[in-house]
């Protein structure tokens, strides 16, 4: 191979690679500075042995949610309270309250309280 046309595919695959990684960051710095939807936060139950309740909390906004606050509010009146520190935009966490002794999911509600902004 010449050594002029060795130049030229150097060239035209150093200026490739430079249009790959300027794209990159572009996108990177568009998607970090674009404002987004806040945090749409939902909870719902999910089935769980005997003792437990399970959960998963979805996030169906585009910005990060931290520092999720959740509450389980039995049947009785009693509360427990559970945070969750992430829920990245367009995704979900899962977890489980354990519950007291002879208590069971009847009657118990999970609803999230607040979150705050990263």
């Amino acid at each position: 191979m010449a050594r002029g046309t060795a130049e030229r595919i150097e060239w035209a695959l150093g200026l490739a690679c430079g249009a790959v990684v300027l794209g990159l960051a572009g996108y990177l710095a568009w998607t970090g500075l674009a404002a987004g939807t806040p945090p749409v936060l939902s909870v719902a139950p999910e089935p769980a042995p005997a003792g437990e309740l399970r959960f998963v909390v979805r996030n169906d906004g585009s910005r990060t949610a931290t520092a999720v606050a959740l509450a389980l509010r039995l049947g009785d009146g009693a509360e427990r309270r559970l945070v969750i520190d992430y829920v990245p935009g367009h995704s979900e966490a899962t977890g489980g309250f354990v519950l007291p002794p002879g208590e069971d999911a009847a009657g118990s509600e999970i609803v999230v309280e607040g979150y705050l902004d990263p």
